[in-house]
């Protein structure tokens, strides 16, 4: 377990395709977050009813990041 603090700000509209081939118009937020000697990033595409279809988060040092994406509703 880590503590970390985040601070999260939207970083401007994008179109936003999917394995699908779907393309949804969505704002890309950044998420910072710090702890232990550590920074880092995760970014999330979020729909305006608030669905997040595709995220990148970071899981650990031994992973590292991961690519999350809706595949079907």
């Amino acid at each position: 377990v880590r503590a970390m603090t985040c601070t999260v700000a939207p970083a401007g509209s994008v179109q936003t395709t999917l394995a699908s081939g779907a393309s949804l118009a969505t704002v890309q937020v950044n998420e910072t977050c710090r702890g232990d000697g550590l920074s880092v990033q995760n970014v999330y595409f979020v729909t305006g009813s608030g669905h997040i279809p595709q995220s990148r988060q970071w899981q650990g040092p031994v992973v590292g990041d991961i690519a999350i994406q809706v595949l079907r509703d």
